[in-house]
């Protein structure tokens, strides 16, 4: 069983913190008083450190921790603190900070995401545990790295083992291209991760600071492989986008197609589409990706990617339809529900709403319809 270390200077969090891993880790809690002796310890797999003190002093004891066991993930719950600006520039090296109140779901998941790089350093692969903690350190700078490490990584990876990658292999590129754009401009960066900016000028100059990184790993051997592929992910599949050369298709490397194509989708979703909004509009792109990779998307997704929803007024309404949600419309000062989500529009249905809407108050508005993602292309 893995050991977890909690030092509480509050005096207050170390038995709540115990009661919630003891049936996973053995969880031992110390006082701040016995930093002097942390050699004594027995080297734990987390640190948990409640700092409640002034942030100078956090920082320094928080570094004496990671100087005894520099293998040990940490974690800061500053409880104090409501947001990383009143730090006032101090930084406190530990992997993730958490200000403010913090829930035990909360807690709950960052250990959990952590058993993954406890498990690589089990196992002696200290590389891939090393570039997860890069990531997680860079998250507390860079909250919108941290959001698309977690949620691109596992579509990622289950398309790599679909289509015969390999899982692992792709997770260590992509969190190296995750590193290389966490140098980018802070504002920039999450404007982009956010799904607000791709304009053709900020595109450029991301390819332009991958290059740079590509070139380095180009130098060496065991990473010239990894800098081929990272060189080609602003590559689209039909030939546009960067580098500017004649590569296309089936030529631009695999991995390099499947982050291009699952970073879009992250960039849609982020910007406030649904899953279904974000297939339906990189089918609608066209030729900009590979399509055996995005139908793997597609299914990976699942339901929620096979369908999209559209906004139809009665006048435009034809049979077949599927009406997404329940419509319901006024008679008589009665709210009455005229149609349910899942109901097939038949012709009869359709003469009744669109002779009736203008007396209806709600079907005045538009219907909300589901159709298939190739149905609503014309495919």
């Amino acid at each position: 069983m893995l050991h977890m270390l909690v030092i509480d200077e509050s005096k207050k969090f170390h038995t709540a913190v115990e009661a919630v891993f003891r049936d996973e880790f053995r969880v031992r809690s110390i006082p701040t008083g016995d930093l002097a002796t942390l050699g004594d310890i027995e080297p734990p797999s987390i640190v948990i450190y409640v700092g409640v003190g002034p942030v100078e002093e956090v920082r320094k004891k928080v570094t004496l921790v990671r100087r005894t066991w520099p293998g040990a993930l940490a974690i800061l719950l500053l409880p104090a603190l409501s947001d990383a600006a009143r730090l006032r520039g101090v930084s406190i090296p530990a992997h993730t900070t958490i200000f403010g109140r913090c829930s035990r779901k909360r807690l709950t998941e960052i250990v959990d995401d952590y058993k993954e790089v406890l498990r690589y350093s089990i196992q002696a692969d200290k590389e891939k545990a090393i570039l997860h903690s890069l990531v997680e350190f860079t998250s507390n700078y860079i909250p919108c790295v941290y959001i698309c490490h977690r949620q691109v990584l596992p579509l990622l990876m289950t398309m790599a083992s679909n289509v015969g990658w390999g899982a692992e292999r792709i997770r260590k590129l992509f969190t190296a291209y995750l590193l290389i754009l966490s140098s980018l401009d802070r504002e920039r960066l999450s404007s982009v991760m956010s799904g607000n900016d791709s304009s053709a000028e900020t595109l450029r100059d991301i390819f332009e600071h991958v290059e740079r990184a590509v070139i380095l790993l180009e130098a060496d051997d065991r990473t010239e492989g990894m800098a081929h592929s990272l060189r080609y992910v602003l590559k689209r599949y039909d030939g546009g986008g960067y580098p500017k050369d004649d590569v296309r298709g089936d030529d631009i490397p695999l991995p390099a197609r499947m982050i291009r194509l699952v970073l879009d989708y992250h960039y849609l979703v982020q910007s406030g589409k649904s899953e279904s909004e974000a297939v339906f509009i990189l089918n609608q792109r066209g030729k900009r990706y590979d399509k055996r990779l995005y139908e793997e998307l597609k299914s990976i997704v699942g339901n929620a990617g096979q369908a999209v929803q559209r906004a139809v007024y009665p006048l435009g309404l034809t049979p077949g339809m599927v009406v997404a949600e329940d419509v319901y419309g006024t008679v008589d000062g009665q709210r009455r529900k005229f149609l349910s989500g899942g109901e097939i529009l038949t012709p009869k249905t359709i003469e009744f709403i669109q002779r009736h809407c203008d007396e209806f108050l709600d079907i005045t508005e538009p219907i909300q319809i589901r159709e298939d993602v190739e149905g609503a292309l014309g495919g």
